[in-house]
């Protein structure tokens, strides 16, 4: 079992992101999850809260052993995550303090509050990671 645990907010929204693919199709409820398929690989967000992200944001997302870092698009983070079943929880992330442009800065708030709580994690036939609220909301891609 990996380690600790974020603040527990329910999260409205889907977070889909995907390992240098593009593109997207339903998700396949019906493949059982296997969370070493998480690891080892740079997660690259495609779309936030349905809404897209702006050409060239670069946010990544990297589970490696019980460590988790990544980019918000502007600053680094790192933090540690738990996973039971088929659902993650960070820790508390750390983060670098750079300021970036607003829309970057907006994007940012809304990758970091899809991170904030437990996200049920699956994938759909393309092998894009998707991460979902508890109440089933798409939180990004």
């Amino acid at each position: 079992m990996m380690k600790s645990l974020l603040s527990s907010a329910i999260l409205s929204g889907l977070f889909c992101l995907t390992a240098c693919s593009t593109g997207g199709t339903p998700i396949n409820t019906e493949k059982p999850f296997d969370p070493n398929w998480l690891q080892s690989r740079e997660w690259v967000v495609e779309d936030i809260n349905k809404g897209g992200v702006i050409d060239r944001y670069h946010a990544t997302l990297k589970f490696d052993g019980s460590n988790v870092t990544g980019s918000t698009g502007c600053n680094r983070f790192t933090g540690s995550f738990e996973v039971s079943g088929n659902t993650v929880t960070l820790s508390p992330l750390a983060t670098t303090r750079r300021a970036c442009a607003p829309a970057v800065m907006d994007l940012e708030q809304k990758f970091l509050n899809a991170l904030s709580g437990p996200v049920s994690v699956s994938k759909d036939d393309t092998g894009a990671l998707i991460l979902t609220s508890a109440s089933g909301s798409i939180l990004a891609r």
